[in-house]
C-alpha cells in the first residue's frame, strides 16, 4: 500500500465539540437522582463517548493512486479539471449552480473547497465539491499522483 501524499481529517468545528460536551452536564443531571458518583462517572464516560464518536467519525482525505475522501473512492485517472474554490464561489457552486448529480463532501466551518471534475462516463457524478482547509495542496497532491 502506497503512503498518502495529501493527507487531512475533517475533525468537527470546535462549537461542534462544544455542543457535543454539553452531553457531559445533560447525563450528569439525567444521572443525579441515582448517586452523585454514578452522576459523575456517568457523565464522563458519556463525553468520552460522544466527544471520541465525533472525532473517530470525522471524514478523512487521502491522495495515494486514488483520491479518498470520507465514502468516495475516485482513481486518479477518472479525475479531469480541479478549480480550487473560495467561500463566495463555494456558496454558488452548492448552492445556486449546483448540479443536483454532484457528490458533495462538506464542512460548513471550512470556507474552502476543491471541485473536482468526474471524467469516468460510467459515472454519473459530473464532479465532487470537497472542503479542506488546503485546497490547493490537495489539488497539487491529485495532479504529482496523477503522472
Amino acid at each position: 500500500m502506497n503512503s498518502p501524499s495529501y493527507s487531512e481529517r475533517l475533525f468537527p468545528a470546535i462549537g461542534t465539540q462544544l455542543a457535543l460536551a454539553l452531553s457531559i452536564p445533560m447525563t450528569f443531571l439525567a444521572a443525579l437522582p441515582f448517586s452523585q458518583t454514578t452522576a459523575v462517572v456517568a457523565a464522563l464516560m458519556a463525553g468520552a463517548i460522544v466527544l471520541g464518536l465525533g472525532n473517530a467519525l470525522a471524514p478523512k482525505i487521502s491522495v495515494t493512486h486514488v483520491l479518498q475522501a470520507g465514502r468516495f473512492r475516485v482513481p486518479l485517472d477518472a479525475i479531469g479539471e480541479l478549480k480550487v474554490l473560495d467561500a463566495d464561489e463555494l456558496k454558488r457552486r452548492i448552492g445556486p449552480e449546483a448540479n443536483p448529480k454532484a457528490q458533495l463532501l462538506i464542512r460548513g466551518d471550512l470556507k474552502s473547497a476543491l471541485e473536482i471534475e468526474i471524467v469516468d462516463p460510467s459515472d454519473p457524478t459530473p464532479y465532487l465539491v470537497i472542503s479542506s482547509r488546503t485546497p490547493q495542496a490537495l489539488a497539487s497532491a491529485i495532479y504529482a499522483n496523477r503522472t
